[in-house]
Parts: C-alpha cells; structure tokens; sequence
C-alpha cells in the first residue's frame, strides 16, 4: 500500500474516492450520465440554430455576379445586374496573376462598395434605389515576370 492510499483509508474514505472527485473536479463532463450529455448537445443544437435565424434575418440576402474576366495590367468595363436592396459579390479573374491588393477609385453614388478579400468587391445599393450606378476598383498584381494595376469600372443596374 502506498502513501496515498493509506492515507485516504486512514480518513475513512476509500482509496479510489479521491480519484472520482479530482475527475469531477477537473473534467465536469466526465461524470454526467449520458442522457445529461445528450441533453446538453441538443441545446447547443438549438441555440445554433436560432443564431443562425437570427443572423439570417438580419443581413440582407446576397447575390454573387459572374466573374469578370480581364487580361492582367488591362483595363475593361462591366455591366452587372444587382437586386434592390441586395448585396451583390462582383470578383474578377486575372488568369495566373497573382492578385496582390484590390482599391476602391471610384464609390457609388447610389450604393457603398467594400472590399472582399483580394479579388473583389461587394455592392451594397441603397436600400430605395433602382436604375444605374457606377463605381471602379483597381487590382494591383504580379503575372510571370511583370507587375501592374488592372481598372475595373463596373456600371451595376438596380432593378
């Protein structure tokens, strides 16, 4: 017999008892019975589940354009059609350019634009507009061994 244990049957408690309490103590889910656990699971489920509704009613559905196509260091002009009152995704392709940084020229007049990562933007049209508005980014990258800034002057119609 060892110190610990002939010190905890010296108390009147049984060797093992201190094992369970430092396991309850340190590991609280240990010791739950298991439909405990599965209760606990399905409440996260659910909660997850209201955030998600929750977050869902709050942002405004989104819309994705296809992507503009452009030859790196060349400028191009794009139409896209957007939704009212919808975000819109609007990316750009620069075949095996590395896309670098992406900049805002020129901000809608009827709209805020914000930037998405390194290859585009997302239009967000004022929530009472309908009809034309144009705004340009600029796409800085390296192709091979060239560097360069591509424009991207982008006419979105709100319908």
């Amino acid at each position: 017999m060892n110190r610990l244990e002939s010190r905890l049957q010296t108390s009147g408690r049984a060797a093992n008892t201190h094992a369970r309490l430092w396991a309850t103590q340190w590991m609280p889910f240990a010791a739950l019975p298991q439909r405990d656990l599965r209760m606990l699971c399905g409440f996260g489920a659910i909660g997850l589940l209201l955030i998600g509704l929750a977050a869902s009613w709050s942002i405004p559905g989104r819309c994705q354009t296809e992507p503009i196509a452009l030859a790196f260091g060349a400028s191009i002009d794009a139409s896209v059609a957007v939704p009212a009152r919808r975000a819109c995704t609007i990316s750009v392709e620069i075949g095996s350019a590395v896309i670098r940084a992406v900049s805002i020229e020129t901000s809608p007049t009827h709209g805020s634009l914000m930037l998405r990562g390194r290859t585009g933007v997302v239009y967000v049209p004022n929530s009472d507009f309908k009809g034309k508005d144009v705004f340009a980014f600029a796409l800085d990258g390296v192709a091979d061994l060239a560097t360069g800034t591509s424009l991207v002057r982008v006419t979105a119609t709100v319908k």
